[in-house]
């Protein structure tokens, strides 16, 4: 639903278009602290990356041509396993650190992980060599 409301071509604000994902976010990301394993089932990873792959076309103001991981760096956005997993991550350290400690350190965890597999995959070799 929210697809029909960012067309490529007008639409809302680049602003407004981040903000309508942070709620497909929100609403992709419930409860993940549970069910983050699930996520890495190429069966389930693919629901919900299609769905993350329709928002952030929308986002990026790209063609949805573009590879995923493509659309995703275009977008400034990580792909929803790494963030779920993220997620978990979080919920289980939480007992040992701050949370604003921790936050910081996983976001920057992911990062991490995201920026070697983009940057490693062959689809990917003209959007890293623009960037």
């Amino acid at each position: 639903m929210l697809a029909k409301l960012m067309p490529n071509v007008a639409g809302p604000s680049n602003s407004k278009r981040n903000i309508l994902m942070s709620v497909a976010h929100s609403i992709m990301l419930y409860g993940a602290e549970v069910w983050a394993e699930a996520v890495w089932v190429k069966k389930y990873r693919a629901k919900l990356a299609s769905i993350k792959r329709k928002g952030a076309i929308g986002v990026g103001c790209v063609y949805r041509t573009v590879s995923e991981a493509a659309i995703l760096v275009l977008a400034v956005t990580l792909p929803i396993d790494f963030l779920a997993t993220e997620r978990k991550r979080v919920f289980e350290a939480r007992e040992n650190r701050e949370e604003r400690e921790t936050l910081q350190i996983e976001r920057i965890r992911t990062l991490f992980i995201w920026g070697d597999k983009w940057t490693n995959e062959e689809k990917v070799t003209w959007t890293a060599r623009f960037i």
